[in-house]
């Protein structure tokens, strides 16, 4: 999972659409959003308990439980095969 939003109302088709072409930049579009996570904390490889919110609400997202990191690992962000827009 890469560059994940959550917002707290549905969206509409338009919005998905704009999401969907500036690939996963939220573009502006601001209201409803709780959080938003990058998965961008560490290099390949590295085990992380916790990763940030970067919509400044503070959801923090933390491992399963004790024991049980996340890891990163290297995504296939360069290899988008959406069409170039």
């Amino acid at each position: 999972i890469d560059d994940t939003i959550y917002f707290n109302r549905q969206l509409t088709l338009e919005e998905i659409q704009t999401l969907y072409n500036s690939r996963g930049i939220r573009d502006g579009i601001y209201y409803g959003v709780v959080a938003r996570y990058t998965f961008g904390e560490g290099l390949s490889g590295t085990a992380v308990a916790t990763v940030r919110d970067y919509s400044l609400n503070n959801n923090t997202l933390s491992s399963a439980g004790p024991g049980t990191l996340m890891t990163f690992i290297d995504g296939v962000v360069f290899n988008d095969t959406r069409p170039y827009q």
